[in-house]
This record gives structure tokens, C-alpha cells and sequence, in this order.
């Protein structure tokens, strides 16, 4: 999965060694997953790493998900029950890696704060109408530490339509992010109800030892 929840995810850079850019295979590290991580499972669709961040105020990692005739040089992993965890032999490669559906998981460590979900969703939202004025937002259910969001624009800038679904939810560590986002089209039907009850379904676990 990929870099940056809040900061989030609207770029690609891709750090701790991980690179999706033309070049050779870097087999993904997964040594710093925090002690406290939200855990994805119902999908059982191929999927294909794209991105590992790992920055002093955040962890992220994304995934392709579905069929990907773009990475057909980059082998599909499927057999991992939990979305992310991949075997340790999975590679990404070092080319622009293209995608339909986007699976992100994202921690954002946040210092004290009285509304942490609130202000990752305002910050969030305030970004993202920020490069699209046309952007429509529908909350799906929101309570003080979790909540889930609906987003999607038709092309923005220039840019490809994109649709988003997302949860943020309150940990000891910060606020996590897990979404599905679609670029070029919209998220159909019958994935949009899938998705919707496996990201409201998602767990925290760990020990929740502070890592920083």
C-alpha cells in the first residue's frame, strides 16, 4: 500500500526504499508497520503493491486491486488473506505502475488533540475542494472517533473522474485511513456495497505500544 493518510494520497511518492518509477525490482519492507494498524479483510480480488511510506508524521501502504493488464511484468499476489500483508518475495517494480482501484491504509501520528477524525476530515476535505471546486462530498456515518466519507468529481484540472470511500478511525497511535478509491470511473455498484461494509468491518490491531 502507500505513503501519507492525511496527507493523503492524493500523490504518489514512494519512500524507505520502495519506488514505483522505470528500473529494477525492490522487494518491499514491512519492518516498520506501526504496533497499532487497521486490518482490511473480504476481498479477494488479485492485488499488486504499489507504494510503502514510511515519514516521521505518518505510515502508508497502497495497493492495486482487481485485474491489472498494465503490470502484467509485475507478478499479482492473491493468496494473502489480509489486504497488504504481502509474502516477503513480492516485489513492486520500478516503472509508473497504473491502476483502476486503489486500496490505501494510512496512520497519521497526531500529538494532542481534543477532535482528531474531526480535524484529519477537514483537513482532508478543505485539500481536496481545494484542486476541485466540482467535488461532491456525502458523509456515510460519522460519530467523535470514526466516521466514513464519499467523494468524487468528474475530472478536475484536466485530471481523470475519481471516486473515493473512505473511513478514518481514532487509535492510540493517530488517526488511521483505509479507502477505495477508482480513477477513470466511478466505483459500480455492487463493489461500492462490498466495500462499504468490509472498510466499516475493519479492525485495529496490535499491542498499541506507542512506536514514536
Amino acid at each position: 500500500m502507500a505513503k501519507t493518510l492525511l496527507g493523503l494520497a492524493l500523490s504518489f511518492t514512494t519512500a524507505a526504499g520502495i519506488s514505483c518509477m522505470a528500473g529494477t525490482a525492490i522487494a518491499p519492507r514491512f519492518d516498520n508497520r506501526p504496533a497499532e494498524w487497521l486490518e482490511i479483510r473480504g476481498d479477494d480480488r488479485p492485488w499488486k503493491l504499489l507504494a510503502v511510506e514510511d515519514e516521521p508524521d505518518h505510515y502508508a501502504e497502497s495497493i492495486a486491486l482487481g485485474g491489472l493488464p498494465t503490470l502484467t511484468d509485475s507478478p499479482l499476489v492473491s493468496e494473502a488473506p489480509v489486504l497488504g500483508d504481502l509474502p516477503v518475495d513480492s516485489v513492486a517494480t520500478r516503472k509508473p505502475l497504473l491502476w483502476e482501484f486503489r486500496v490505501e491504509r494510512r496512520l497519521v501520528y497526531r500529538g494532542s488533540s481534543k477532535e482528531p477524525v474531526a480535524e484529519a476530515t477537514a483537513e482532508l476535505r478543505e485539500e481536496l475542494e481545494l484542486g476541485c471546486s466540482a467535488l461532491t462530498w456525502k458523509p456515510l456515518y460519522e460519530t467523535p472517533g470514526d466516521a466514513m466519507y464519499e467523494w468524487q468529481h468528474d475530472g478536475c484540472s484536466g485530471g481523470d473522474p475519481e471516486h473515493e470511500i473512505l473511513r478514518l478511525l481514532e487509535g492510540r497511535l493517530g488517526v488511521h485511513r483505509a479507502s477505495l478509491r477508482a480513477r477513470r470511473q466511478r466505483i459500480p455498484v455492487e463493489m461500492r456495497t462490498e466495500w462499504i461494509k468490509i472498510l466499516s468491518q475493519a479492525r485495529l490491531t496490535g499491542d498499541r505500544a506507542s512506536r514514536r
